[in-house]
């Protein structure tokens, strides 16, 4: 709002006098959220003026002077912009642990040949073998959201430390309704938002578990953990540099696959604006405008 009350200050706005004819004009939606333009308008006609939207049709038609309209003009072809999509490069770095024990034998002895016979003397060594492997790989995948809206990115497929969670979730009052988990899955909503002419994109990343218990779904989103950050198209966010939040998202991170292979994963996020081009709205592209019911 505060940016279209700035608009709005540069603008000197006309007073419409009660015998000055007014018309409405069908303005196409371009954007997904038409509550700012319709502000704008209404504060622009003021209440002798009237503003229609036809959600169905993706357009408004407003009621007001000749000289109104023009400012409506000016002001939609800054507002009235379609919103712009957005997609997230996601690159996870997956280290997994893997560990092995068992009992081996190592063979060791002599054979001894002599004219008469062939005498073999083997003895045979036990031992403990505890071995343990480690292996990084990398995966890319792609969100690909419109500004404002949300993009969800599943990150583990079992999260060991599910009692920790709701443990701190209820100390901290990240939960605050009774919940329990059997088993539980890590996931990640991105939320990006282009700002002002597409030099800024605010990400907002919120961790979430779903899981069940008793058979029925069950899902926690941590909205108090919700980590904001604001970078330029291209820049990389890395989700293993959050200092403030490095204990939650040290154990959320974690997470153990189906065959029970240990998981550590370190994730980075890189957005860009998808460009496209539209046209602004303009006068000559409008149809007639009505006056009292009749075309003019």
């Amino acid at each position: 709002m505060k940016h279209i009350l700035l608009l709005l200050s540069g603008l000197v706005l006309q007073v419409a006098t009660a015998d000055e004819t007014r018309a409405f004009t069908i303005y196409p939606l371009l954007t997904s959220d038409a509550s700012a333009l319709i502000e704008v308008a209404e504060v622009i006609i003021g209440p002798e003026g009237k503003v229609v939207q036809d959600k169905a049709g993706g357009r408004l038609m407003i009621s007001a002077t000749v000289a109104q309209h023009a400012q409506i003009f000016e002001l939609f072809n800054e507002l009235n912009r379609p919103t712009p999509n957005v997609r997230i490069d996601i690159e996870i770095s997956d280290t997994t642990h893997g560990a092995a024990s068992g009992v081996g034998v190592d063979p060791s002895g002599r054979v001894v040949v002599t004219p008469d016979d062939t005498h073999y003397n083997i003895d045979l060594n036990e031992h403990l073998k505890n071995q343990s492997s480690r292996k990084t790989s990398q995966t890319r995948q792609i969100l690909m959201v419109q500004s404002g809206r949300e993009a969800v990115l599943q990150v583990g497929q079992i999260v060991p430390h599910l009692d920790w969670f709701v443990v701190q979730g209820r100390h901290h009052g990240w939960i605050e309704a009774e919940v329990s988990f059997e088993r539980a899955g890590a996931f990640l909503h991105f939320k990006p938002t282009v700002l002002g002419n597409g030099s800024l994109i605010k990400v907002e990343i919120t961790p979430e578990l779903r899981g069940s218990s008793g058979g029925k779904p069950q899902s926690v989103s941590f909205v108090e953990m919700t980590t904001e950050f604001t970078v330029r198209p291209g820049q990389t966010i890395n989700l293993g540099g959050l200092d403030e939040s490095a204990e939650f998202y040290k154990r959320f991170l974690v997470g153990v696959d189906k065959g029970g292979t240990s998981r550590a994963l370190s994730i980075r996020a890189t957005p860009h604006i998808v460009d496209f081009e539209s046209p602004s709205v303009k006068p000559g592209q409008n149809p007639r405008p009505w006056v009292d019911g009749r075309k003019k």
